[in-house]
């Protein structure tokens, strides 16, 4: 339990429970005590209520003030709802001697534990106090230094830190007390740091110092020197860390400012292009630059150091002993030319400048400078020198000019010499012209800043060339193209001489101002041409006029620089290669084309034609081109347009009288079958067979009217219609045949214009356009049917051939699906084209599109890409009309009992009227044609009720052979009827005088109606 023995006292009613309890605790060693007033260390009571207080003496030893309070509890007693306010812990009462003591002796370790800690806190209220007094003094100094102070436990935590730190590094208090001071470091300085601090304390190192960078709240970087103090307790264990902080942010910035002025003079030492050293007064080196050890020709500094200037280093009769006599007596010298000898014995120039370095007494210590290798401009003006003479005599001797200029200190140039031919031209001498003021009296006024120019480049040591004008003595303005030599002087310092030649160029300049003229004539005339004018030579663009430019599209840069575009480019690629051979072979004087048509693409990706007539010039001695091109595209579009016209009207032409010719056999054929379903009656197996042949008749005679509809043949019922509601009408039957996956969206324009149309042909347009869309888009896609009211303008019919100004209503149906190419965009109107698979189309639906379109005197727009989808535009021209009166509703099969005469020039249709009228119970007389219809109306003593005629008879038509026989038989009333009316005139006139025309094939039901109404005055 412990060196010293607990003291305890026993208080539980029952005596045998009291004894051995008091066993138990004997047993562990406590001291058991009776008398009242004895201090004790713990109380064992089974009252839960305060016991007697007992306290030790202050003085005793003992560190506990109050008894350790233990309430016994037997096993089967419940525990107290609450506790006595002097009770610290419970123990269960067992009669179980040995279990009992165990659970006793838990409860006395923690009273002995209790008394230890009281007995430490006595021990470290004492330490307090004193360290108190220490700390308040240290807190003090501590805030009136300027450094950072922070303290960290052993863990690394901070547990104190100065005010500085906070206002220092951004942090509020609590934000760093009892956290990390690594939360202080920047995470690139926190793996070294804490190793750093692990290692030395491993090696129990007492200090510390390390820089790194701090981290601050606002998240900048701050170098900082730490020194830092680690304290440890008797058994060496570390109890806290100590640290001073200051700041170097400003020393670390001159550090390295410093290290990057280092390395820059380091660089430019090494990597100078001049030579730089350090020598002795007596001469030896002490120090060479790159430059100048192979400027000298050696290949180290250490071989270089081995020679001594004042002995082997310069010319003979180099004035080293001037050197050093100037230099220490003026302590520098600058642009000092001297010759210098190299490794293997060569010469070289060189311009030195160089200082002396002395002690504090005035001594020199050494020598340092720079030298610049002037060999090439040395041995060059000495080559000029040696020339300057020959020059002279050879300018004397040629057509043109040449001279030579004294060049004052103060910049001013004297007349040296003159050439003879300058003063026979402008009759001027040399001492004329220093009398005007020098060369600059000669010149032409407008030019004389750029002469000025001219000469200030020379007298800077600058050759010049410059092209300009000067007068003559009788005013005569003459070109000059003048080059200027400056002459240098070493020891001058300066251009002491100007040396040059003039070449007159009067002439030249003449011959280039009238070309320059010409060429503008020649632009301003391209530029006004409506045509595009290039210039080629090659493959290269010489010229472009303006309108070749903004036809094609050029940039800026090409508009400034046309030689850099090649106008091939722009040529379509099936016809380029064949151009640039055109083109060679025309420069090389062979035979091409003068005139061909050809596309090209613009910039923006437009399809272009153009006419090209073309000849051949020389241009700068070699053969060129110049191609005038006329924009034919408007011309080329009207002509594909009439052609594509003419090729659908040739075809619907052909399909029209193939419907005519089938119309009438279909005829046949329905009539003899309706005969056969009337004789039939009710027997099954004849009406099934009967029924087929109709079914197929029906369906063949659909084709026809596709094609009649293709061919703009078929009658039309035109009425006044409001598009949007028959087009949403035809829409919701069709949008249940899309399928799920392909959406329909119809958008009608509000106050659409009204439009005259045959409503059963706008349906017929709708489903043609919707179900061949549907079939573009596949399994999932988009169709989009729209109305829009669209006014037409002059420009706008150019772009659109077929079009007349004025108002049109557009039906607009636009799919997301596969597109067309541009081959399969010229054949879609065709019959029977289609781009399905065998068996999946009959190749009517755009034509019956077509012919319905172009028989309404509307047009149709198609744009299409592959993988960019389709949209047709119809448009229908808005015209006024009466609407049309609705027919009546379908009834049953009339008879009749009156006579017919019948006339049909084909005897197969003839008979199978006839056949079918008879059968329906009329009396019937027949005719081949005209006059016999006449010869059997004159012959019938009867009345004949009818007169039903084809319209397009051999000879003379239906409605003048009705006019002939009415005119005799007031009484007889017409109906006509036909396959296709061949000529709008025939069929316009019959109906006009006779009303309705009857559409071949007729069925036995229309055809007893139509009759039924005619005899009964309903048509």
């Amino acid at each position: 339990m412990g060196t010293q023995k607990l003291v305890a006292a026993v208080d539980v009613g029952d005596p045998a429970v009291d004894q051995q309890v008091k066993a138990a605790l004997e047993a562990l060693g406590c001291e058991v005590v009776h008398e009242p007033g004895v201090a004790v260390d713990v109380v064992i009571s089974d009252s839960p209520e305060s016991s007697p207080s007992q306290q030790r003496d202050p003085e005793d030893a003992g560190p506990v003030r109050l008894p350790y309070r233990v309430h016994l509890l037997h096993e089967d007693e419940p525990l107290p709802q609450a506790m006595g306010a002097s009770c610290d812990d419970v123990v269960r009462y067992c009669r179980n001697f040995e279990e009992f003591k165990l659970r006793l002796q838990a409860r006395l370790r923690v009273v002995e534990q209790t008394r230890r800690l009281v007995k430490l806190e006595q021990s470290l209220s004492q330490a307090m106090a004193k360290l108190q007094s220490s700390e308040e003094r240290s807190r003090t100094l501590v805030e009136s230094i300027t450094d950072v102070f922070y303290v960290t436990d052993a863990n690394g935590r901070l547990v104190y830190g100065s005010p500085n730190l906070f206002s220092y590094t951004g942090y509020q208090p609590r934000e760093l007390l009892h956290r990390t001071y690594l939360k202080l470091v920047a995470p690139e300085d926190r793996r070294w740091l804490v190793a750093l601090y692990l290692a030395k304390t491993a090696e129990g190192a007492s200090e510390v110092a390390c820089e790194f960078r701090a981290l601050r709240k606002d998240g900048s970087r701050v170098w900082v020197d730490q020194r830092t103090t680690i304290v440890r307790d008797r058994q060496g264990r570390v109890v806290e860390y100590r640290n001073v902080v200051r700041d170097i942010s400003e020393r670390k910035a001159m550090e390295e400012a410093l290290k990057e002025g280092e390395e820059r003079y380091r660089s430019l030492y090494e990597n100078v292009a001049i030579g730089l050293y350090r020598t002795t007064p007596d001469g030896r080196i002490l120090m060479a630059n790159p430059a100048l050890v192979h400027m000298l020709g050696f290949e180290t500094f250490e071989e270089l150091a081995q020679r001594n200037l004042e002995e082997e280093g310069f010319e003979p009769g180099y004035p080293r002993a001037l050197f050093r006599q100037r230099l220490e007596s003026e302590g520098q010298i600058v642009g000092l030319e001297s010759a210098w000898k190299r490794r293997d014995g060569s010469v070289i120039y060189v311009r030195e400048s160089a200082r002396a370095v002395k002690d504090e007494s005035g001594r020199v210590l050494y020598y340092e400078g720079t030298a610049e290798d002037i060999t090439e401009r040395v041995t060059a003006e000495k080559a000029l020198t040696e020339s300057e003479e020959r020059y002279r005599l050879i300018s004397e001797m040629i057509s043109d000019y040449a001279y030579a200029f004294r060049v004052e200190a103060d910049g001013t140039m004297r007349g040296d010499w003159l050439t003879e031919s300058f003063t026979k031209v402008f009759g001027w001498t040399i001492e004329e012209l220093d009398r005007r003021g020098g060369w600059v009296g000669a010149v032409y006024p407008p030019d004389l800043p750029l002469w000025v120019e001219h000469a200030g480049k020379v007298l800077h040591g600058q050759p010049d060339v410059t092209e300009g004008r000067f007068v003559t003595r009788d005013g005569e303005v003459r070109w000059l193209r003048d080059y200027a030599v400056p002459i240098f002087d070493p020891a001058a310092g300066r251009v002491t001489r100007i040396v040059g030649a003039s070449q007159d160029i009067t002439e030249k300049r003449k011959l280039e101002e009238a070309l320059e003229a010409s060429n503008e004539l020649f632009r301003a005339l391209a530029d006004a041409a409506p045509a595009a004018v290039l210039v080629l030579q090659g493959d290269r663009l010489l010229y472009a006029n303006k309108f070749a430019k903004n036809l094609v599209g050029f940039s800026d840069v090409e508009r400034r620089n046309e030689e850099n575009f090649d106008v091939l480019k722009l040529v379509d690629p099936a016809f380029r290669e064949q151009v640039r051979s055109w083109g060679y072979a025309r420069e090389r004087g062979e035979p091409a084309p003068n005139r061909y048509e050809l596309p090209i693409r613009t910039r923006d990706g437009k399809r272009r034609w153009l006419d090209f007539s073309v000849v051949t010039f020389p241009y700068r001695g070699q053969p060129a081109r110049m191609a005038v091109a006329v924009d034919i595209t408007d011309k080329k579009a009207t002509e594909e347009a009439l052609l594509h016209a003419q090729k659908m009207e040739a075809i619907g032409r052909l399909a029209g009288s193939v419907a005519h010719d089938f119309n009438n056999m279909l005829l046949v054929i329905m009539a003899h079958a309706e005969l056969l379903k009337l004789k039939a009656g009710q027997d099954p197996r004849f009406l099934a067979a009967v029924d087929g042949i109709l079914g197929a008749s029906t369906r063949a005679a659909e084709l026809t009217r596709k094609l009649l509809a293709f061919a703009r043949k078929q009658q039309v019922h035109p009425e006044r219609l409001d598009l949007n509601h028959e087009v949403g009408g035809t829409l919701k039957v069709l949008k249940r045949l899309l399928g799920e996956n392909v959406e329909l969206i119809w958008r009608p324009a509000e106050d659409l214009w009204p439009v005259v149309l045959d409503r059963s042909q706008v349906d017929q347009v709708v489903a043609n356009l919707v179900v061949n869309a549907r079939d573009a888009v596949g399994e999932k896609g988009h169709i989009w049917v729209s109305t829009a009211n669209r006014q037409l303008s002059e420009e706008d019919c150019r772009l659109l051939p077929e079009a007349k100004p004025g108002r049109y209503v557009v039906l607009a149906v636009k799919d997301d699906g596969c597109g067309m190419d541009s081959e399969v965009l010229k054949r879609i109107f065709e019959p029977f084209f289609t781009t399905k698979g065998e068996g999946k189309g009959t190749g009517l639906g755009l034509a019956t599109v077509f012919g319905i379109v172009k028989q309404h005197n509307g047009f149709i727009v198609v744009e299409s890409e592959p993988g960019r989808g389709s949209t047709f535009e119809i448009y229908f021209p808005v015209v006024e009309g009466e609407k049309a009166e609705a027919r009546d509703a379908a009834a049953p099969i009339p008879r009749g009992w009156e006579t017919i005469l019948l006339v049909e020039d084909q005897p197969e249709v003839l008979e199978a009227a006839s056949s079918l009228l008879k059968q329906l119970g009329y009396q019937v007389l027949s005719a081949k044609g005209p006059e016999q219809a006449l010869a059997v109306a004159a012959s019938y003593q009867g009345v004949i009720h009818l007169l039903l005629s084809d319209v397009g008879l051999p000879g003379m038509s239906g409605s003048e052979l009705a006019q002939h026989l009415v005119a005799v038989r007031p009484e007889m009333k017409v109906l006509l009827m036909t396959g296709y009316t061949q000529e709008a005139p025939l069929r316009t006139e019959a109906e006009k005088a006779w009303g309705p025309v009857l559409e071949k094939p007729l069925t036995a039901e229309a055809l007893a109606h139509s009759v039924r109404q005619v005899l009964e005055g309903k048509a």
